[in-house]
């Protein structure tokens, strides 16, 4: 194939319904500039599959660039209500509200974001997880430290037992 558009496009044409294939002709346009074209591939992923998350994601951050802040908003929350648990999407939301002045409700779905995925989480579990992980992590804020330490509960690890967090 001689780029992604082409190999979409013949994944589209030689099947029905593939909500998949609509996310991903979208994201290789959005890539490219073609944000409305881009909106209208997700569109149609979701009128596939209206609970796939992802492509609402796509969607939504599509709407918020082009500057259709109640549309992106409207998407977040339709998508919130697949995965409430999904940082992310609480991110995205809250950037929404605070462009639309609501800081209260941006301030709010921040907070969820960072109960979430507390900072530190993501870079201690690649850490703990590599061929060689520490013993030991050392952090910037007591913020960082809870989220070493709930990557390393999730992995199984205890915290001081396993691995000390300081």
């Amino acid at each position: 194939w001689r780029d992604d558009l082409a190999l979409y496009g013949r994944a589209l044409a030689v099947t029905r319904d593939n909500w998949m294939m609509r996310n991903n002709m979208g994201k290789a346009l959005a890539a490219r500039g073609e944000r409305e074209r881009a909106i209208a591939e997700y569109r149609e992923a979701l009128r596939i599959k209206p609970s796939f998350v992802l492509a609402r994601y796509n969607l939504a951050g599509a709407l918020a660039q082009a500057g259709r802040e109640a549309e992106a908003g409207a998407e977040y929350r339709a998508a919130l209500g697949y995965n409430p648990l999904d940082a992310d999407l609480h991110i995205g939301l809250a950037g929404v509200l605070e462009r639309q002045g609501d800081g209260a409700g941006a301030l709010q779905h921040s907070r969820l974001a960072l109960t979430l995925r507390p900072p530190g989480a993501d870079l201690a579990g690649q850490l703990l997880s590599g061929p060689e992980p520490p013993t030991a992590l050392v952090c910037c804020s007591d913020v960082q430290a809870a989220g070493a330490i709930e990557a390393a509960r999730r992995m199984g690890r205890t915290v001081p037992g396993d691995v000390s967090v300081v």
